[in-house]
């Protein structure tokens, strides 16, 4: 048969003990030329067809015997003569040669149950074929690219640990409810259609922008004012305040303090009489407010400012700090909503009996949000 190497039979006869004879056939050849095992010591995996270096006796080096890999599967193997090749010689000639097997002991897999298949490497890199499923290992980094649709139908439930993802896409679906555990955060702002709208338990924080949990308190406090006399509406105060407005570094009128959603909230908290406490002096019906108040969502939740109680008060130090106390209780609300991050508030006496008052609220990456100075609050 062409390729194989030929050899002649040669028959021995003997008898046995018991006076048989047998027939003894031998194959007398050199076998040991059409099948042998060594050493991998170089491979070049450039080429079309794999070609490796095998050292098969101490003093017998084979070069550029092609290694036979199955279609589909391919494998570089490590130079270090540790791999075992396993080669076959047509015709028993040692110059035509092939490698049909490498192995590497070193890193073989082993534990494997009956029926399992697994792919790895020196790395311990492995792709498992287990019993239960598939197992993927590696501490390196796992990339896949897919020019088409990706897929996958999973009947149970898929759980992913990492330090962060990222998804990068122009958009991302789901169709089922979002649970998130944890902080969610964005920049590009959040738009809710259908369904029941936005249900939320607990607080919201909102550091404004547009249409927000600012303008809606605003609305809060611009709503009540129709139905309360000691609320003061942004056009009265142009009436019945005669102080100096500046506004972000520029003097301003009420009309600029209308325009901005912020500095609006922060003129009709400062200047809305709050209720007084039991504890401050005026009696019922004295105590100012407003009514609505009563019904407050949370309990002793109070619109504007107890600012009004000094306006018969010396111009004391002691009277300055009253001034900041109420002012900052006037404007607590815009921290704890989260319309800003922090409010500093500073009093001080502008001439003899004139009282300034100098209100800065800040973002929560600390800069300047806004800052308000109401000269001569009263003289």
């Amino acid at each position: 048969m062409s390729g194989f190497a030929c050899i002649e039979p040669v028959t021995y006869e003997y008898t046995n003990e018991d006076g048989r004879r047998d027939v003894a056939v031998f194959f007398m050849g050199r076998l040991d030329d059409v099948l042998a095992r060594g050493t991998v010591s170089a491979a070049d995996g450039t080429k079309k067809m794999r070609v490796v270096q095998v050292r098969l006796l101490a003093d017998e080096v084979r070069d550029d015997l092609e290694h036979v890999e199955p279609y589909g599967f391919t494998s570089e193997p490590l130079d270090d003569e540790q791999p075992e090749a396993f080669a076959a010689f047509f015709g028993g000639d040692r110059s035509h040669g092939i490698v049909f097997c490498i192995a590497d002991r070193r890193y073989r897999l082993t534990k494997l149950k009956a029926g399992e298949v697994a792919l790895y490497d020196d790395q311990g890199q492995k792709v498992h074929l287990t019993r239960d499923g598939i197992v993927i290992h590696t501490d390196k980094q796992l990339e896949a690219t897919v020019g088409g649709t990706l897929t996958a139908t999973v009947s149970g439930a898929a759980t992913l640990k990492a330090a962060s993802v990222k998804i990068d896409a122009p958009t991302v679906e789901i169709t089922g409810a979002l649970k998130v555990a944890n902080l969610i955060t964005g920049t590009g702002g959040m738009a809710i259609s259908g369904g029941n709208g936005a249900a939320v338990t607990g607080d919201i924080k909102v550091w404004g922008g547009g249409m927000s949990q600012r303008t809606a308190l605003v609305s809060k406090l611009t709503n009540t004012l129709a139905c309360n006399q000691a609320v003061a509406k942004p056009e009265e105060l142009k009436t019945k305040v005669s102080m100096e407005l500046i506004l972000n570094g520029k003097t301003a009128d009420i009309s600029d303090f209308e325009a901005d959603e912020l500095a609006q909230a922060v003129l009709i908290s400062l200047f809305s009489w709050r209720k007084s406490a039991a504890d401050d002096g005026p009696v019922a019906p004295y105590r100012q407010g407003w009514w609505g108040d009563t019904f407050a969502q949370e309990t002793g939740d109070r619109i504007g400012s107890r600012l009004w109680l000094l306006q018969r008060q010396k111009m004391l130090p002691q009277m300055l700090r009253r001034a900041e106390a109420y002012a900052k209780e006037a404007l607590k609300w815009l921290t704890e909503d989260a319309v800003v991050a922090r409010i500093e508030v500073t009093a001080e006496r502008s001439d003899i009996d004139q009282l300034t008052l100098t209100v800065v609220c800040f973002k929560p990456d600390d800069t300047q949000a806004l800052a308000a100075r109401f000269q001569n609050v009263w003289s």
